[in-house]
């Protein structure tokens, strides 16, 4: 993150420094990867890369570092992984007009046409009859859109899924401790009995009807303020 953030910040300077460094430079490898570079750093196709990275890796970090703090707890971390997932899915339908727009405002600094290059394209020989013809986009600007920009924020969807299903059956089986004084005594008994299984293997860990009882038992002397079950059982 750090490293795509301190190019997508300082993007001239870092190709001035490269062309400094390609002018000066004695050493005929070192000149030929300083060109190179360059050369990528002003193609606007990589701007528009860089701007995409730089959005996506800063949500999931933020929301990566959300879940990391100590003092997260469940309902937390899945408010957390909803809004990153609320989030990816708008910025799949309207993140890359706004990349288009932020990397266009680059490109003139770094006085870059702001077009993509049209790419060659090669025909991929069909080897069954069934398989589709697979006919290249040919318009560059779609064909980065539908090739990278889609499928990253799909792919990071589908990563994320697992983990957000994961943390949602936590959520079920905890979750009533975060809300049980507002609770009837006949859900929070259920809740509790749903714990006991969830939480039994050959030993019970816990008596969900004891539990429901205890929990029900210290209702009245609860603060009026919501607390984190961490805090009400200290």
């Amino acid at each position: 993150m750090e490293s795509v953030k301190a190019v997508r910040f300082q993007a001239a300077e870092v190709c001035d420094a490269l062309e400094e460094l390609a002018k000066s430079t004695n050493d005929a490898q070192g000149k030929s990867e300083a060109e190179s570079l360059v050369s990528q750093m002003t193609n606007y196709r990589f701007l528009v890369t860089l701007f995409f990275w730089h959005s996506l890796l800063f949500q999931v970090n933020f929301t990566s570092k959300e879940l990391q703090s100590n003092t997260i707890d469940i309902a937390a971390g899945l408010t957390s992984f909803e809004k990153l997932f609320d989030w990816l899915k708008t910025y799949r339908e309207t993140g890359f007009v706004a990349v288009l727009i932020d990397a266009k405002e680059l490109a003139n600094e770094l006085e870059i046409e702001p077009i993509f290059q049209q790419k060659r394209c090669y025909k991929k020989k069909k080897m069954f009859l069934y398989e589709s013809s697979g006919e290249p986009i040919l318009d560059p600007k779609t064909e980065f859109r539908v090739n990278f920009f889609n499928q990253v924020v799909d792919k990071a969807l589908q990563s994320l899924q697992p983990r957000f299903m994961q943390l949602k059956e936590h959520h079920k089986l905890f979750g009533f401790l975060y809300n049980f004084q507002n609770m009837s005594k006949e859900d929070l008994r259920k809740h509790s009995a749903d714990l006991e299984i969830a939480l039994t293997d050959i030993t019970k860990d816990i008596e969900g009807f004891m539990l429901s009882e205890e929990m029900e038992a210290i209702k009245p002397i609860l603060p009026v303020q919501q607390q984190k079950p961490k805090e009400l059982f200290k």
